[in-house]
């Protein structure tokens, strides 16, 4: 995979480029040996989990059959779509491995559904939240990557707010009463903070939707999963870049490094890990759990439960 993640122009090339192969009904073994790779290369190709090479490129598209101006306008392009993605110049360092390869994906979305069974699902977060989470989580982490990852935060959620993205949230009560620290009022003023986010977000018309299930609510289709995000890919691009689930668990810190810091370097207490499916079957599996937590949650302008209980 390119340092940083696939673009979404790079994601849009390979998935044509896998299209083009499957037409001419050619297998990852028939193409390698036309061109002289090996089947892994050109899966990993058309997975865009390496550069667009510009010679391979050229013989793929001239073993599909296609014109001499349609390799030059690809040939032309090919620069720009290698180009790294937003993220990767201030943030990169402190992404995990297989969010770098959701950006492109989450830059493509129409909509995003998202759960999580304990805290207030990340693209609903405020920066003190966020901040607050990461000292948590992980401990060990340095201010700087703390700063950074919640900066990133901040601007995904803005991002996906200047394209209309609509962020469609269920999560429990429990995730309003979350401590960080030993510091009981440090941390009940990130919440309170949090909650008036959330408080605007379910009051007003907007982009933002919040499913909150109170504590007494009974077991729904989502109560035994982990956190758990549904992308759906608009229209225009859903030939190339396929709708995505994230099944996000916390690993301890005995797994695989997910910071891009040096070799020998510290391991985090806990770090993200996540399961990136696209298979259409298992996505339409989730898709339906959110739909039928989703039939059974409070109205998206119900007011938060908390405020029921203190009133």
């Amino acid at each position: 995979m390119p340092l940083h993640g696939p673009s979404q122009s790079q994601v849009i090339y390979a998935a044509r480029l896998r299209r083009m192969r499957e037409d001419q009904g050619l297998s990852f073994g028939q193409v390698a040996g036309a061109i002289g790779a090996s089947p892994a290369t050109v899966r990993r190709l058309e997975d865009a989990d390496t550069s667009l090479d510009e010679g391979m490129v050229r013989m793929l598209l001239e073993l599909y059959g296609r014109s001499a101006e349609e390799i030059t306008e690809w040939v032309h392009r090919l620069k720009a779509a290698n180009e790294p993605g937003w993220w990767a110049k201030d943030w990169g360092h402190v992404m995990s491995p297989w969010l770098k390869k959701l950006m492109a994906v989450e830059d493509s979305a129409e909509q995003i559904r998202t759960w999580h069974p304990c805290l207030v699902p990340p693209l609903l977060r405020t920066r003190s939240y966020a901040l607050a989470i990461a000292g948590w989580m992980d401990a060990d982490a340095t201010e700087e990557e703390r700063i950074a990852e919640a900066d990133l935060l901040m601007e995904r959620q803005r991002r996906l707010a200047d394209r209309g993205t609509v962020v469609w949230a269920l999560m429990t009560q429990a995730g309003l009463y979350t401590r960080f620290s030993e510091n009981e009022a440090a941390d009940a003023e990130v919440m309170a903070e949090q909650i008036e986010a959330l408080d605007r977000a379910i009051a007003r018309p907007s982009n933002t939707k919040v499913h909150v299930f109170p504590l007494g609510a009974p077991p729904h289709a989502l109560s035994s999963t982990g956190a758990l995000h549904y992308y759906r890919i608009g229209k225009t691009l859903s030939r190339e870049i396929r709708d995505t689930v994230v099944l996000e668990q916390p690993k301890g810190a005995g797994g695989a490094r997910t910071k891009g810091t040096a070799k020998g370097t510290r391991r985090p207490r806990w770090y993200a890990y996540a399961e990136v499916v696209t298979g259409e079957s298992r996505v339409a599996e989730h898709l339906e759990q959110i739909d039928l937590a989703a039939s059974v949650a409070p109205h998206v302008r119900t007011p938060l439960p908390i405020h029921t209980e203190e009133s």
